[in-house]
């Protein structure tokens, strides 16, 4: 849940900040704030269509940075659940059994 939190965190600051940057380079394409959700997502999630694209140097350096954030955003979650399913599949060496006596707690050979 924490994932898709910070992504949908990440793809809001990615869509204002693209409509602070190429709003006035292309109007038409970012008309306000949340315009840019779309390229937001298709950016953030490594599909990029490329019906929405920045055409001023900050919007492609920015555009850069947030491709990179994505791939992370995307691939450090799945390292992180796959890591735990490993660890959940390897077997684990069963540990030498001990008795102990009931009534006095002493170590039983």
């Amino acid at each position: 849940m924490s994932s898709i939190f910070i992504v949908l965190i990440l793809m809001v600051a990615a869509s204002l900040m693209m409509y602070s940057l190429e709003h006035k380079a292309q109007p038409e394409v970012f008309n306000n704030a949340f315009s840019g959700f779309w390229w937001a997502i298709n950016t953030l999630l490594t599909v990029g269509y490329g019906d929405i694209v920045p055409i001023t140097f900050a919007g492609k350096i920015c555009g850069a940075i947030m491709t990179f954030l994505g791939v992370g955003m995307v691939a450090i979650p799945t390292g992180i659940l796959s890591a735990g399913f490993v660890e959940q599949m390897t077997p684990k060496p069963k540990a030498k059994e001990t008795h102990y006596c009931p009534n006095c707690g002493q170590k039983l050979d």
